[in-house]
């Protein structure tokens, strides 16, 4: 694949949005409109010496397909180095066009090379006349397999002028010429059925993140233990049902549930509830349970959010086990940010198996790899 770089003979126009249908209304009806991005690469292969403005090339094939309705974005202001460049350009990374494609999140790469730009005499003195002509070779391809879509070639030519006027005018002159080979270049590429048809291949889905490490969860399990212990709303729902129960509450540990989809991590979070069941109990401020049968139980009772006193036979079955205060549980969940990275939820929560209310949660940020978001 050709490597791309700007110096004498490579210039990066632009990145555009190109529409698959545009918006207009036909009897009433209006079309849907889908449009589709496009990385806009023009390169110089020309002989060696010939004089093309190729920053304005690019600019005025920027601004023609600006003029059929679609966006642009500048590369030198996504991969350049100076935005404020000059007209030789400037130097940007060498990669190639369906890498800047892919690099833009485009779906295409159309890649603008002008074979041939020449200046022709005519006729013969002292009645000689220039006439300025240009050929460009236009394509399209699809990023994700830089396989060809479709292709076009024009060439347009300038009137004739006379050397007087090209004294003169002849910047003026190569401007019109170069504005006119651009909007057959747009025009061309606009009309092309396979460029309407073409359906761009989706780029592949992001890698999952890594999952967190293990003594992340420990970290973790920690600082909510120390925050359970100081919130003001615990203490409260603490000290209240210890002078009903005349004791040391019960907490019965329902563990760490892991719904983030990566079984890899079911040991860290068993670990994780072991450990917090731990320190519920260095604490000294908690009878803890853990048995199956607590656990199902009070898991019946946070599920139907009903107060456990109002349910004649919930109330039995916690006698007859004990008559637990407080049930435990915490769950991971990943979620995906819009570029894909994603990160992890990691919460725990206490109930009340008298009320079926949560007296307490805890949650906490993973980023892969990361410390937990302070």
């Amino acid at each position: 694949m050709k490597r791309l770089s700007i110096f004498a003979v490579v210039a990066m126009s632009g990145c555009v949005v190109f529409a698959q249908s545009q918006k207009v209304t036909v009897e009433g009806k209006q079309a849907e409109n889908n449009p589709r991005k496009v990385a806009l690469v023009v390169q110089n292969h020309a002989a060696l010496g010939a004089n093309i403005p190729i920053i304005a090339l690019s600019d005025a094939l920027t601004a023609k397909l600006s003029g059929r309705g679609l966006q642009v974005v500048n590369p030198y202001n996504s991969v350049g180095v100076n935005q404020n460049r000059n007209a030789l350009g400037e130097k940007t990374p060498e990669v190639s066009a369906m890498e800047l494609a892919r690099k833009l999140k485009a779906d295409g790469a159309i890649t603008a090379s002008v074979l041939e730009f020449r200046d022709i005499l005519l006729g013969s003195s002292p009645t000689e006349y220039h006439q300025y002509s240009i050929r460009i070779s236009l394509s399209l391809a699809d990023a994700q397999t830089g396989a060809a879509i479709c292709g076009e070639t024009i060439k347009s030519k300038s009137p004739k002028y006379t050397k007087s006027q090209v004294a003169k005018n002849r910047q003026e002159y190569l401007g019109d010429l170069i504005y006119a080979a651009a909007d057959e270049c747009a025009e061309q590429l606009e009309k092309n059925p396979a460029v309407k048809n073409w359906k761009p291949v989706p780029p592949p889905p992001p890698p999952p993140p890594p999952p967190p490490r293990r003594p992340i969860f420990d970290k973790i399990v920690d600082k909510l233990v120390v925050e359970m212990l100081s919130s003001p709303q615990f203490v409260k729902n603490y000290e209240e049902q210890k002078e009903k129960g005349e004791r040391t509450p019960i907490a019965v540990i329902g563990g760490m549930e892991n719904e983030s989809g990566r079984a890899e991590l079911d040991a860290g979070l068993k670990a994780a509830g072991e450990r917090f069941r731990k320190k519920l109990f260095d604490s000294k401020l908690f009878d803890v349970k853990d048995d199956a049968i607590l656990v199902g139980l009070a898991k019946r009772i946070v599920a139907s959010a009903n107060s456990a006193t109002e349910n004649g036979d919930l109330m039995e079955e916690l006698k007859q086990h004990g008559s637990p205060d407080f049930f435990v549980i915490g769950n991971l969940v990943h979620f995906a940010d819009l570029d894909g990275a994603g990160y992890y939820k990691f919460r725990i929560t206490m109930h009340s198996l008298r009320t079926g209310k949560i007296v307490w949660e805890g949650i906490e940020t993973i980023t892969t790899n990361k410390e937990p978001a302070q």
